[in-house]
C-alpha cells in the first residue's frame, strides 16, 4: 500500500510539473512572437531575451543570481540538446574555471598554487625555452 501511494504521489506531482510546463509554453509563446523559440524546461522569462527568427528549444538553467541574464540575436538556431546554464561564477584568474573548492573541498591545493603562480610561470617558460633549443638543433642536423 505504501508503495502505490508513493507511486500515486509522484505521477501527481509529475502531472502538475507538466501542467506548469504547458501554461509556461503558452504564456511564452504570447510574449515571444516575433520567434519561434520553446521552453524546454522552467525558466525565469524575464532574465532571457531572444531576437526574430530565431527558432528552438530554450533549456536555461538559472540560479538566481540578480545580474545573470542570456540574450540570443536575431535569426540564429538553437540545437535540440542545448543548455544554457546561467550564473555559473567561474573565477577567471585561476588555472581553470572549475570550481574545484566547491566540489572537492582542495583549497590547500588551491592556496599553494596561488603562492607558486610565478614560480610556475617561470618553469613554464624555461621548458619552452628548452624545447625550442632543441628543435633548432635537430633543424640544424638536416
Amino acid at each position: 500500500m505504501n508503495v502505490f501511494l508513493k507511486s500515486i504521489k509522484l505521477f501527481l506531482i509529475r502531472s502538475q510539473e507538466y501542467w506548469n510546463l504547458i501554461w509556461a509554453r503558452a504564456k511564452w509563446r504570447n510574449q515571444n512572437k516575433h520567434n519561434l523559440t520553446v521552453p524546454g524546461r522552467l525558466f525565469p522569462f524575464k532574465k532571457v531575451k531572444v531576437g526574430k527568427g530565431t527558432y528552438g528549444t530554450l533549456n536555461v538553467i538559472s540560479y538566481g543570481n540578480i545580474e545573470e541574464n542570456l540574450s540570443i540575436g536575431n535569426y540564429c538556431s538553437i540545437a535540440g540538446n542545448v543548455v544554457f546554464i546561467l550564473s555559473g561564477e567561474h573565477s577567471y584568474d585561476h588555472l581553470s574555471t572549475y570550481p574545484f573548492q566547491k566540489k572537492y573541498m582542495v583549497t590547500e591545493m588551491l592556496n599553494r598554487y596561488q603562492k607558486d603562480r610565478l614560480s610556475l610561470m617561470m618553469m613554464f617558460g624555461l621548458a619552452m625555452d628548452v624545447l625550442s633549443c632543441q628543435v633548432s638543433k635537430s633543424e640544424e642536423g638536416l
